[in-house]
């Protein structure tokens, strides 16, 4: 191998071809033998829900750190709508590159101008409002709250989809939301033995309505999504609200304001849109490809006990024991209706999904292309 390497690029491709024929006549022999096949398949498969496994608690702690970035920010003295707006700006080139690397899918017509317009206003919808009222839900109520409020969403989702598309909710799911709801009300209940908080109610009706705005966004994307393929309509939607995003900014607030808060704003920033962002979908949607959708749902249940965990080292939050129990029923309620959600006799059902599996289903890893 040394004297392929200083002999030239040519020595160095015919040595790794060599090498490659060794070892592809060294696996042929053992499948012959029929020795070695099952082990290397099964050690490969291994790897893969091990990889897997890994991509989907990164991407799930990743997820659960913007209600952090998003604090840490505030005392700096940024308002909510800038740190959209920055947050926006600073994940626009990433979403902008899937969209020119994205085709529709050939088997089915392209998108008509309806459907495209259809689909910026769902991200509109979806990524606009719902972020906006994400962050301004987080000026009067703790991280751990905001998460837990919005980690009950997958319950707007099935009651839209009832009235809207008229599907139909099975006995166990009603049972879900009910246990889902009744966590809730524990960690409503529990906040009265907590420390006072200003405004905390019209926080929790902020972050409510943004999980159902985002609920709209991810029932009306149902149908579009087919038509443009998943990684063109995402990028296609979170353009949309960038744009409206920053024209908002523009109506509201002097250009000028955004580039003079302190550095520490950025850096925040590039966490929420990069670290809270595109990273975690990239990285779950490779993990979904491993794992499968329902096991992937199971490992991002870790993204609300990330939040509370890091909510409690780095902003000193705190849950009562009260809170504590409503957190753990949300979670079984919203897993068990994740899991209520497919028919073990249909293939092409998915589950309710959690936050992050419906960000990253919309948004598949086109830097492989």
């Amino acid at each position: 191998m040394k004297y392929a390497v200083r002999g030239g690029r040519k020595e160095l491709k015919d040595a790794i071809s060599g090498l490659h024929i060794t070892l592809t006549t060294f696996a042929v022999g053992c499948a012959k033998c029929g020795k070695y096949t099952f082990l290397g398949a099964h050690t490969r498969l291994m790897s893969n829900k091990l990889s897997g496994v890994l991509m989907i608690l990164v991407a799930a702690v990743g997820f659960s750190t913007k209600g952090i970035f998003v604090k840490l920010a505030y005392p700096y003295g940024i308002d909510g709508l800038s740190l959209v707006t920055l947050r926006m700006l600073m994940a626009f080139p990433f979403f902008a590159f899937i969209a020119w690397q994205s085709k529709p899918p050939a088997a089915v017509l392209a998108p008509n101008r309806k459907e495209w317009l259809a689909a910026v206003v769902l991200g509109v919808v979806g990524y606009y409002l719902a972020s906006m009222l994400d962050f301004i839900g987080l000026q009067y109520i703790s991280a751990s709250m905001e998460r837990l409020i919005l980690f009950t969403y997958p319950t707007f989702v099935l009651l839209l989809s009832a009235l809207w598309l008229r599907k139909k909710i099975s006995i166990v799911q009603i049972g879900a939301v009910a246990l889902t709801y009744l966590g809730m009300g524990l960690v409503f209940a529990g906040q009265g033995n907590a420390a006072p908080q200003p405004y905390f109610w019209w926080g929790v009706a902020y972050v409510l309505c943004s999980a159902l705005t985002y609920a709209a966004y991810l029932v009306g994307s149902e149908q579009l999504v087919p038509r443009f393929g998943s990684a063109l309509f995402t990028a296609i939607a979170l353009m949309g609200a960038g744009l409206t995003t920053f024209l908002h900014y523009l109506c509201a607030l002097p250009l000028a304001q955004l580039w003079a808060y302190p550095w520490q704003v950025y850096a925040l920033s590039v966490g929420i849109a990069v670290g809270a962002t595109v990273v975690p979908a990239l990285l779950f949607s490779s993990g979904i490809k491993r794992l499968g959708a329902d096991n992937a749902s199971i490992a991002a249940t870790l993204g609300p006990i990330a939040t509370l965990l890091m909510a409690y080292s780095i902003l000193g939050e705190t849950i009562n024991a009260v809170q504590g129990l409503g957190a753990v029923v949300i979670i079984t309620g919203v897993l068990w209706m994740s899991r209520a959600g497919r028919k073990p006799s249909s293939v092409a059902e998915k589950p309710a999904p959690s936050e992050s599996q419906n960000i990253a289903s919309h948004t598949e890893v086109v830097l492989e292309k």
